[in-house]
């Protein structure tokens, strides 16, 4: 079996997002699945990857690949963006759920990740309609329209949602401190998935006009730095999050307002914990344990 640059990247995706995927599906075991959406967008874009390298791997070898598989593979190489953004906005909107006050509302992460998805299936089936050889001129321009439209809903999302990681981590105080990680590691994925949504936005754009930023031949070391590698390192930062985060249930964050609050915040907890650790420090000064009377 010979395999072009393409296939042996498509390889090492393979080998990448196997064990990825099963990390993720730990992550969503240890949190539960009812706060664990950002690993289970994760376990989505682990089974893409893999299916999509399979076709790239499958239609490298064979004769004469169907145009409906072919098709599906560039349906599958162009859904990277929405699991990866969903996946933070869920880090997200996790953090916030746990916040006493000055937190992001709800719907704002359910608006995002529906225009995430709209516009994951603006660019899929655009994409497929625009780069498919067999189709009319009229199709392919109305699948680069489409392509265009969505990745400008993608840029909108992405702005929106590094915006609302900034609101989250300057009320970060407010938040459980064993879950202000996915804030500091939401943030630190944001700058790769800048770059691998520029990468995106000149391939749509380009419209495979360029030798470099190419849907249907992309130059391999653009799409290796700009895309794939990306994409490992923000998988990598999202599962190092879910793993080194404490496993907090759903009813121990919800209503956390006033003397309700469950641990690790509220006025309660606050006076116990500052007396606890004055005690600590000042031991002359701990109350003296009671004494029996005869």
């Amino acid at each position: 079996m010979t395999l072009t640059d393409q296939g042996k990247l498509a390889i090492a995706e393979i080998v990448f997002y196997i064990p990825a995927g099963l990390l993720a599906l730990y992550d969503c075991f240890k949190h539960g699945f009812g706060r664990s959406l950002a690993w289970v967008y994760i376990i989505v874009l682990s089974i893409l990857r893999i299916a999509g390298s399979a076709i790239t791997i499958y239609t490298e070898n064979a004769s004469d690949p169907s145009t409906t598989l072919v098709t599906t593979g560039i349906i599958l190489a162009s859904v990277g963006l929405s699991p990866l953004l969903n996946a933070l906005v869920f880090m997200l909107k996790r953090v916030n759920e746990g916040m006493q006050n000055r937190r992001l509302p709800p719907i704002l992460f359910r608006i995002l990740e529906i225009v995430n998805i709209v516009a994951v299936v603006l660019v899929a089936y655009g994409g497929s309609k625009a780069n498919t050889p067999s189709n009319s001129q009229d199709d392919k321009k109305t699948g680069l329209d489409m392509e265009k439209a969505g990745i400008i809903v993608f840029l909108i999302t992405f702005f929106v949602t590094a915006a609302a990681a900034l609101v989250t981590f300057t009320f970060i105080r407010n938040a459980i401190p064993g879950e202000r990680r996915l804030v500091y590691f939401g943030i630190a994925s944001l700058p790769f998935l800048f770059v691998r949504l520029v990468y995106s936005t000149i391939v749509i754009f380009e419209n495979n006009q360029s030798t470099v930023f190419s849907m249907l031949d992309p130059n391999i070391w653009a799409e290796s730095f700009m895309e794939t590698l990306e994409e490992f390192i923000v998988v990598l930062l999202y599962l190092a999050a879910g793993l080194i985060t404490p496993t907090i249930a759903r009813d121990q964050v919800q209503g956390r307002t006033g003397s309700n609050a469950p641990w690790p915040s509220g006025p309660k907890y606050d006076e116990e914990h500052q007396l606890n650790n004055y005690n600590n420090v000042n031991p002359a000064y701990a109350p003296l344990p009671p004494t029996s009377r005869s």
